[in-house]
């Protein structure tokens, strides 16, 4: 079994380290001062230092409330919520390399559409961000028969595609929360 680890305890021992240097500091500003030697560090470290430290207390106050769900949000390091449904769709060629845009469909944070050509396409699908790149050979990227290619896209509109056989499909399916 994985060990968890609490991340309240790398705070606590970097703001010991911290509060350690300003306390060790501060020790030899003032034995530097009392032999009348120049001191090692100046206002604007001594200052930065401190502010580390006094910054390190909000920092373990937010997690302890994370964790015990008094905060504001969740601290989801690592995972990811499993979806509540999938969403799935296709659109047909009705015109021969001709731009449609894909529909409406807003893509989950960290969840990939899904595309691919239907299993019996006899032609291509072309994809493109824009109309007129979805019709231009040099600015497409072709999908065959039965091939997939996923996106990491906010919305499926962003998505153009056209075809070399009428009555080919482009399908798509994502990973939906409700």
């Amino acid at each position: 079994m994985a060990e968890t680890k609490d991340p309240r305890g790398a705070i606590l021992a970097a703001g010991g380290v911290i509060a350690a240097a300003i306390a060790l500091s501060r020790s030899r500003v003032a034995k530097a001062a009392e032999a009348g030697n120049k001191v090692a560090l100046d206002e604007a470290t001594m200052a930065l230092l401190e502010a580390i430290a006094t910054a390190q207390g909000a920092i373990l106050e937010t997690i302890t409330n994370l964790n015990t769900g008094q905060g504001q949000g969740t601290l989801a390091v690592g995972v990811v919520p499993n979806a509540d449904e999938i969403v799935s769709g296709r659109r047909q060629v009705t015109a021969l390399n001709t731009a449609v845009r894909l529909p409406e469909l807003v893509i989950p944070d960290d969840m990939q559409i899904q595309l691919k050509g239907w299993p019996t396409n006899a032609g291509l699908i072309y994809l493109a961000s824009t109309a007129p790149q979805s019709s231009n050979i040099e600015s497409v990227w072709p999908i065959l028969a039965n091939e997939a290619i996923g996106y990491r896209i906010k919305n499926l509109n962003s998505l153009y595609f056209s075809g070399t056989a009428v009555g080919d499909w482009v399908v798509w399916t994502v990973e939906h929360r409700k």
